[in-house]
């Protein structure tokens, strides 16, 4: 199959992705109606009450993320995995506007704009991935099972555009830096590592797993690589601190932690 190369609209770089003989990544209007046909199946949003225990490190305490963000931690872990597979079967470009972004929300255009307006400085186009990223970290984790393997994977697999079950070093360095930022925004505070910054903890965790910089890392090894990096921290904002975010300390009173648990390795 043929590739597509779309620039990430946060940090510039290139980011592949194989066209599947569906046809081309569709444009936003041709793409809504069938987002929204694959999104009317969605269950809606269960109104039960979670534990802290759904976040990524047990005992944790919830993030408390500004709006619109806030609503996603409604979201349940099923939910967020079917938008990001409906994102992928329609084969969306890297940069997604508006429409892309309210069909996604079952048609909330009202929460689809103030997501814009915060993921874009200009309004208009924001990394899609990044958004799906922010789904699969803040949404519920599931009833049973590991919730720090259920979010981690959702996020890798937002992430792995051909569904190879691995990732470039160049997708990850991607991940990195888009989720880091993105996360950011949706806490309202935290200043992301800068792309040399993303690079160089790429390359530590290629060169601490005895890597070649020219392979790419598998799902089991993107787990691993997050698990490490949570091992030890005592919530949220060590975590993030620990992948270089700075300016926490300058949080607007009752506002908490955030995770990060977004690693990756990969760039040259």
């Amino acid at each position: 199959p043929l590739c597509a190369s779309t620039r990430c609209d946060l940090c510039g770089n290139q980011m592949s992705r194989r066209i599947s003989s569906h046809g081309p990544i569709m444009t936003s209007t041709q793409s809504t109606r069938r987002l929204l046909d694959g999104l009317s199946s969605l269950d809606s949003v269960s109104s039960v009450s979670y534990h802290c225990t759904d976040n990524m490190g047990a005992g944790w305490p919830k993030p408390n993320l500004v709006e619109p963000f806030d609503v996603f931690q409604a979201w349940d872990h099923g939910k967020a995995s079917e938008v990001v597979c409906v994102f992928k079967d329609n084969e969306f470009d890297f940069g997604v506007d508006v429409d892309i972004v309210a069909a996604l929300l079952e048609g909330d255009r009202q929460t689809a704009e103030k997501v814009v307006k915060k993921l874009a400085p200009d309004g208009s186009i924001i990394n899609g991935l990044a958004f799906l990223g922010i789904l699969a970290f803040f949404s519920r984790a599931p009833d049973r099972g590991d919730a720090l393997r259920a979010k981690v994977g959702l996020a890798f697999d937002a992430f792995d555009l051909e569904d190879t079950n691995d990732l470039s070093r160049d997708e990850f360095t991607i991940a990195l830096l888009s989720c880091l930022r993105a996360l950011t925004v949706a806490l309202g505070r935290g200043v992301p590592p800068t792309d040399s910054d993303c690079e160089q903890i790429v390359n530590k965790a290629y060169t601490d797993r005895g890597k070649d910089y020219s392979t790419s890392v598998s799902k089991h090894e993107f787990f691993d690589f997050v698990a490490a990096a949570v091992e030890g921290c005592a919530g949220f904002e060590d975590v993030l601190r620990g992948f270089g975010v700075s300016g926490l300390a300058s949080t607007p009173a009752g506002v908490e932690a955030a995770p990060e648990l977004f690693a990756s390795p990969v760039k040259d």
